[in-house]
């Protein structure tokens, strides 16, 4: 609610979500109907536009990653819950966003919206924006989905309890996993803290956190803890550090931004997927591994995948500028764990953990 003023509730609104008509929408809705975007008369229709918008902070920063699907599958219910149910088909939802937005398309494609080409948002913009609608059926589907989602979920305790809030912006991962591991010690700093502590504020942006960063980062703020990493880490791994030991395992991997696989390959193919999340539970019985993700739509609910499929995305490549050739380098890892323990916990040799300042020697690929 944009007139909340108690401080206590403002540190849980992190956007806001608009569905309107005004006068201007009139001619960019005939324009959506001479290009087909919206087809049959509009008599007795409503036809509304969507669009999201982060709660700004009064240093100027945004609050979270972006708007999480959820909120706005709840607001276009609401919407027609205040228009009088009219039938689905004459209550017509649409966004528009602009190609480098990958957020808001994450966002909108996980509320049910579909991609149906692209146009000029006023006749005189610079460029294309890609327009979405809505599809009713597909909300449907989603919160469905979704609902069966959270009982299965609900119903598995994880191992390892981590207090993980969402990532900032697209590229805070490495920091929001950070801030969630040394809560994970009691231990509370804040996301901008780790950046400054990782000295990463030039590079965040486009490159993210590279693993030796994140050591950097825990290195200054929790001197008192140790840090390990594995290289080509496996099954038994996972099952020892997390069942055994109870510690949380990050992971770098190519994330998983959508609901399925088939909507990722429909939304963003190509897209960059480096990713962190947290291992915190682990059953090999089951072919089961469950992540706490900081990504602002499953930061609420552990995801629970497949071990096999994980695997096939427990890798990603890194780059870094090497001063004395100008050139950049790509460093790849593949199974690469991270893992931050008590210094008079004593873990078996038999795991191969490796110190973590071998990090900053992670080679080339070949």
């Amino acid at each position: 609610d944009a007139r909340e003023k108690l401080k206590r509730k403002l540190k849980i609104v992190r956007g806001f979500v608009n569905i309107y008509s005004e006068r201007s929408e009139k001619f960019r809705i005939k324009r959506m109907v001479r290009a087909g975007f919206v087809k049959g008369s509009l008599k007795n229709r409503h036809v509304l536009e969507v669009s999201m918008a982060l709660r700004p902070l009064s240093d100027g920063k945004i609050v979270g990653s972006g708007l999480m699907s959820s909120a706005l599958r709840q607001c276009c219910l609401q919407v027609r819950s205040l228009l009088g149910y009219p039938k689905q088909s004459d209550l017509i939802l649409y966004g528009f966003v602009d190609p480098d937005n990958m957020a808001s398309a994450r966002a909108l494609e996980a509320s049910g919206f579909v991609k149906r080409g692209k146009m000029k948002y006023d006749q005189d913009s610079e460029k294309d924006s890609w327009v979405y609608i809505l599809s009713w059926r597909k909300l449907h589907r989603k919160i469905k989905g979704g609902l069966l989602k959270l009982y299965e979920e609900g119903s598995n305790e994880c191992k390892v309890k981590v207090d993980l809030n969402a990532q900032k912006t697209d590229s805070h991962c490495g920091p929001a996993v950070v801030q969630g591991l040394l809560s994970f010690f009691d231990i509370s700093v804040s996301q901008d803290e780790v950046v400054e502590a990782a000295k990463v504020k030039s590079r965040l942006k486009k490159h993210g956190m590279r693993p030796d960063q994140i050591y950097k980062a825990v290195k200054f703020l929790a001197p008192n803890l140790s840090f390990w990493f594995k290289q080509n880490a496996n099954s038994r791994d996972l099952d020892l550090l997390i069942n055994k030991y109870e510690l949380p395992v990050v992971v770098n991997w190519q994330g998983l931004f959508y609901d399925t696989v088939k909507e990722e390959k429909l939304g963003n193919p190509d897209g960059d997927r480096g990713h962190y999340s947290i291992a915190v539970d682990f059953k090999s019985n089951r072919d089961q591994i469950t992540i706490a993700d900081p990504y602002s739509d499953y930061v609420n609910i552990p995801r629970v995948f497949s071990y096999r499929w994980f695997k096939k995305r427990w890798w990603d490549v890194d780059h870094i500028f090497d001063r004395k050739t100008k050139k950049i380098n790509s460093i790849y890892t593949k199974k690469l764990i991270l893992v931050l323990a008590p210094k008079d916990l004593i873990l078996p040799e038999n795991l191969h953990l490796e110190s973590a300042k071998k990090l900053f020697t992670l080679g080339k690929k070949p």
